[in-house]
């Protein structure tokens, strides 16, 4: 059973946010209407891809409902929002549109497991514009760099692209990338020249490209859906559950996530985040190799947090000592990231004093290294 199933049983086993994301059922096309009122909203007032997720989780409510005028209209509304993103992308730097790259594959991911083929169609469009034109942005910003250090990050980009072409499963569109990035890294090799150093991280690169364009052609979309559906257990597999968190979730991601989202305007005091919203929180973390908890993210051997801020929402990573993703994020964070020795004694705090904790997504075991 592959890391990914494995986090998919350990949703089930933990269930307790899944009740929190289910549309009621005491009126679930009003709750459905009601949902794609505030996502359409929510998509009207930022050009982000945050209402894409909320389209996709309406439009699988909607069909399992049997109503599929609302999963229509749902979809509609995504594709103008995918397509608005991809759109900007396009003439943003190569760096700011893979940000956006990234979110289009995990909407893919997001598409094949709820089943929604429409959304899917929208998303290998917007792919094969997108990925074309991040490349030629990456190879013109590699051209035009002078130091050393950027002309790497760049060719370890394109080797990402390539990755996230493969993991959709757009071979086309992943051979050009590939051959491209063999192109730039041969030019980088007549640079290094004489320079052992410079020849090995080059190497080094190479090596890495490899490493994950393996994995995402052994993890791609159509395999980890299949998957994913096909490893659903019943209740006389439950027993093998912890047993399979142990096993696969050992290697999830060990810092801790808490999302605050900005209520409406207008919000009740006891205002709570859309079910559909939840669901869709619920499966990232999942997926990421992490958890849904309740409460809070612990504050034991923190070394620092990367805080991301939003329009709508903001994202506190927490970020511990002795871990893998310690030096990861000081280069993946892609907000401020705040020493903890500078934090608060309360720990991290939202910066919008309105935006309130909706989800806490967590290592799948509570156990922080101590530091030795």
């Amino acid at each position: 059973m592959t890391r990914i199933v494995g986090i998919f049983l350990a949703s089930l086993a933990l269930g307790t946010w899944c009740a929190q994301a289910t549309v009621s059922a005491q009126d679930p096309i009003s709750e459905l209407k009601t949902a794609l009122d505030i996502a359409k909203s929510q998509a009207a007032s930022s050009d982000g891809l945050d209402a894409a997720y909320e389209f996709i989780g309406i439009a699988e409510e909607a069909n399992n409902a049997g109503n599929p005028e609302i999963a229509t209209e749902a979809i509609a509304a995504f594709s103008s929002v995918v397509e608005r993103a991809a759109e900007i992308a396009q003439r943003q730097s190569y760096m700011e549109g893979q940000n956006t790259l990234d979110q289009i594959v995990d909407l893919a991911f997001f598409a094949r497991t709820n089943d929604i083929p429409a959304a899917e169609t929208t998303l290998r469009k917007a792919l094969g514009s997108l990925l074309p034109q991040l490349l030629a942005n990456a190879r013109r910003a590699l051209a035009e760099a002078k130091e050393w250090t950027d002309k790497l990050a760049i060719l370890g980009a394109i080797g990402e692209l390539q990755a996230a072409a493969a993991r959709v499963v757009l071979d086309q569109e992943a051979s050009e990338i590939g051959i491209a990035f063999d192109a730039e890294a041969a030019i980088r090799d007549g640079e290094a020249a004489g320079d052992s150093a410079r020849m090995q991280e080059i190497a080094n690169l190479r090596r890495v490209r490899d490493e994950q364009l393996a994995d995402a052609i052994a993890n791609n979309v159509n395999a980890v859906a299949e998957e994913m559906r096909g490893d659903v257990p019943s209740s006389s597999d439950e027993g093998e559950i912890g047993e399979a968190m142990s096993a696969d979730l050992s290697l999830g991601d060990t810092s801790c996530i808490e999302t605050g989202m900005i209520p409406p305007g207008g919000a009740p005091d006891n205002w709570q985040a859309p079910p559909l919203l939840l669901k869709r929180l619920g499966d990232e973390c999942v997926l990421s190799g992490r958890a849904p908890q309740a409460g809070r993210c612990t504050t034991v051997n923190l070394t620092f947090v990367c805080h991301v801020p939003g329009r709508e929402s903001e994202r506190i990573t927490y970020v511990y000592r002795d871990t893998a993703e310690e030096t990861f994020m000081r280069r993946a964070c892609e907000g401020a990231i705040i020493e903890a020795a500078k934090l608060p004694a309360t720990g991290p705090q939202f910066l919008n004093s309105s935006s309130r904790l909706v989800f806490t997504c967590g290592p799948v075991t509570e156990e922080i290294p101590s530091t030795p």
